[in-house]
């Protein structure tokens, strides 16, 4: 996992542990923020947001105010009256799907004190789930062309060429994707392939279902030909080892069909 840290604005204020005792115990406060971004996903394509491009948005007792910018938000003159607080961080478009489609949130509730500066620590996290489609040396000894298709729940579709060397690579007028792409949370999704064999002749691998992706995981699916008679795909959620799936494909043209 990768963990990017920005800061977004910390400001101090002087003055801000406490009141002088000419201070009356009432009156507005103000707050310090501090927020940080946790990308959780162990890919390449994750980049991260520009820390001015969060949407900061504070609601509380008779409160709702939205910064197009967390930088256009200034802690010296904004003034909050005692209560309880919510300040949230957002970018992108959860509902979105794609290479690119990254969305980030974050809230973090707190409790203006009158006279006082009340530090506030927002981790925005992303709210995507990503997914990914890989292929072993012996896979590929066996097999050339490959092409596999994600479909996701929403009815989105990438396709996928497990020997692609860059992002974005054209193939018999497709893109295909190396890197994982974004899709999202908590659906589920589908992978169809297929791809030639060393004879020439094309196999359609069997599809492969997952009932639910996760967020902040790269769900990452491995085929693989362990021997002449077998073929496999093996899932990852993260780093860590969910199951392999026996493929029923004959590797040798014209013993078995090529569906179960």
């Amino acid at each position: 996992m990768k963990k990017f840290i920005i800061t977004l604005l910390a400001t101090v204020i002087a003055g801000a542990a406490g009141c002088s005792k000419s201070e009356q115990p009432d009156g507005p406060g103000r707050i310090a923020l501090n927020s940080q971004t946790d990308c959780g996903l162990d890919t390449r394509a994750a980049v991260i947001p520009a820390a001015g491009d969060f949407v900061l948005r504070i609601t509380g007792p008779d409160y709702d105010h939205t910064w197009e910018r967390v930088s256009d938000f200034s802690a010296e003159e904004t003034f909050f009256a005692p209560g309880t607080y919510t300040a949230a961080i957002s970018w992108g478009d959860p509902e979105a799907e794609g290479p690119d489609a990254r969305a980030f949130y974050g809230e973090s509730s707190f409790e203006i004190v009158p006279r006082r500066t009340i530090p506030v620590a927002i981790t925005a996290r992303i709210a995507h789930s990503a997914v990914a489609i890989r292929a072993t040396e012996a896979f590929m000894r066996y097999f050339h062309e490959a092409h596999f298709t994600v479909t996701t729940a929403t009815g989105n579709t990438f396709d996928f060429a497990p020997d692609a060397a860059t992002l974005t690579q054209t193939t018999a007028g497709r893109v295909t994707q190396a890197d994982p792409v974004y899709v999202k949370p908590a659906t589920s999704l589908s992978v169809t392939g297929s791809a030639l064999r060393q004879t020439g002749t094309s196999v359609t691998f069997p599809e492969q279902q997952l009932a639910s992706t996760a967020a902040r995981t790269c769900h990452t699916f491995t085929f693989d030909a362990p021997d002449a008679g077998s073929a496999s795909v093996a899932i990852y959620k993260g780093e860590e080892y969910v199951e392999t799936r026996l493929l029923h494909i004959e590797l040798n043209d014209g013993a078995i069909p090529d569906h179960e």
